[in-house]
């Protein structure tokens, strides 16, 4: 049940995380942050790199293994230890 709890934990926040960015860059956009020369004088506000935060960080929903493989170890040495 552990496991799955934190799975859950997990997946929530990375999708949280996602959520937040695409809050903060909706709020950009309606301050007008993204025209070049707004905000920073004749550059934009972030590089492309920077723009694609958003997509990026997939591997924070790959710790649900690490979750899945402590809870196994701790059932493995409940079930060994007699």
């Amino acid at each position: 049940m552990v496991m799955v709890v934190g799975q859950h934990v997990i997946n929530e926040l990375h999708d949280l995380r996602i959520a937040v960015r695409d809050l903060l860059v909706r709020c950009e956009i309606g301050l007008r942050f993204y025209e070049v020369g707004t905000f920073l004088a004749g550059q934009p506000l972030y590089t492309d790199y920077e723009a694609m935060y958003a997509t990026r960080g997939g591997w924070t929903k790959q710790y649900f293994l690490v979750v899945w493989l402590v809870a196994l170890g701790f059932v493995g040495s409940v079930i060994f230890k007699s």
